[in-house]
């Protein structure tokens, strides 16, 4: 059931799980216990109460009552949402699960999590990717390990059935709670389930597509090594966070990969996973040919005949916040070190960049407004480049193709 050779690439120290209380989190703990024991590996147990549902407080206890039975240590972490937040929900609570689950794993010092994903999640995802019109990226099998939030992510279980796994916790007389929206029709995987289960009477299962899926993410190796090397012949990073693209050697690839690539340059200054849909990469891509200005994903694009620039759009970099902490990773790419706590951080904005002076040429003013500053009320007392202090400090971090998660 477990992928012994996944858990092979685990990182030292201890191995951490996430357990919702469904029934592949439970036969995911249930079966890690029993190979932890046998190999003296240590488990710590999380669960993620996202407060979406009233149930889910008490889902976490019941989950902490099965690891006390099973003597493993837990812990809730629960996620607050901004009371103004916007946007997509669901993705938010993605990405606060794997910050909060790196987070905690970190404190207890391990570097690895481990996920219960199934063969089911891989075929499921793959018909919603479809819906959406994913290309080869989209489409492309989740990975069983894979690095990001500085941790290791584990998927042990990705060859097997949630069937299987539902037969294995009811030979051991061990109960579960799945969560009631997986059959509410209101949510697209719970539509794309009972979708899927009508498919298998044409012969397509979640074994055949989870087969397929695996096919793309061979071919999709392939295809990333070329995309990493147009990466590195044709993109610069500025000391702003600005990315620049040399357009004569960007023509010279294949569409695909152009557009494979503007795919990654978008998710690096948006900080999601997720990239807009295909359709929009390819208007995108027609229009940075032709040489015309766009946005797209938070992105500002400037046309010209040899070079491209992105950069960040100031409307939707974060507010300011207080900087109560000595370090601060802001607007997803910038991290922000102070010495001393207690100014605010927030955007440059229009009032900052008039308090920095002449601006250096070549940066245009866009770009200087969505750029990280500490501010002691009214007053600029660092941004990078504009206005240096010894005691602050603002790293952008690189582009880098990002991992498929």
């Amino acid at each position: 059931m477990l992928d012994h050779d996944v858990l092979s690439q685990r990182l030292r120290g201890p191995l951490g799980v996430a357990v919702s209380g469904g029934g592949d989190s439970v036969a995911l703990l249930i079966a890690l216990r029993d190979w932890a024991n046998s190999r003296e590996v240590a488990l710590k147990v999380a669960t993620v109460d996202h407060a979406l549902r009233n149930e889910s407080a008490e889902e976490a206890r019941w989950v902490g009552r099965l690891c006390r039975d099973l003597d493993l240590p837990h812990v809730v972490l629960n996620w607050h949402r901004a009371s103004d937040a916007t946007g997509n929900l669901a993705e938010q609570a993605r990405h606060a699960r794997r910050a909060l689950l790196a987070d905690w794993i970190v404190a207890e010092g391990g570097r690895t999590v481990v996920l219960g994903h199934t063969r089911d999640d891989l075929a499921e995802t793959f018909l919603m990717r479809l819906a959406r019109g994913s290309g080869l990226a989209g489409l492309s099998a989740m990975q069983a390990v894979s690095d990001g939030n500085g941790i290791r992510w584990l998927r042990p279980m990705l060859n097997t059935g949630r069937s299987d796994l539902r037969g294995f916790l009811t030979e051991r007389n061990q109960t579960w709670h799945d969560d009631p929206s997986n059959e509410d029709d209101l949510y697209q995987r719970a539509r794309t389930r009972k979708a899927l289960a009508v498919l298998q009477g044409i012969d397509i299962d979640a074994g055949r597509i989870a087969q397929t899926a695996h096919r793309l993410r061979d071919s999709r190796i392939v295809v990333d090594r070329h995309i990493a090397d147009l990466a590195r012949n044709c993109l610069s990073q500025t000391r702003f966070g600005e990315i620049i693209l040399s357009k004569i050697v960007f023509e010279q690839a294949p569409a695909i990969l152009q557009q494979q690539l503007l795919r990654d340059i978008l998710r690096y200054f948006s900080g999601s996973i997720h990239a807009p849909r295909f359709e929009a990469i390819v208007r995108l891509h027609g229009r940075i040919l032709a040489g015309e200005a766009s946005t797209l994903s938070g992105v500002q694009i400037s046309g010209a005949d040899r070079i491209c620039r992105f950069s960040r759009e100031p409307a939707l970099v974060p507010p300011m916040v207080a900087m109560d902490e000595r370090r601060i990773i802001w607007d997803h790419r910038w991290t922000v070190s102070v010495l001393k706590p207690g100014y605010q951080l927030g955007p440059l904005g229009v009032e900052g960049l008039r308090q920095c002076g002449p601006r250096p040429r070549g940066l245009r003013a866009t770009t200087a407004h969505a750029l990280p500053a500490i501010w002691d009320g009214d007053e600029v007392v660092a941004t990078p480049v504009l206005k240096p202090r010894s005691d602050i400090s603002f790293r952008v971090r690189h582009f880098a193709r990002p991992d498929p998660h």
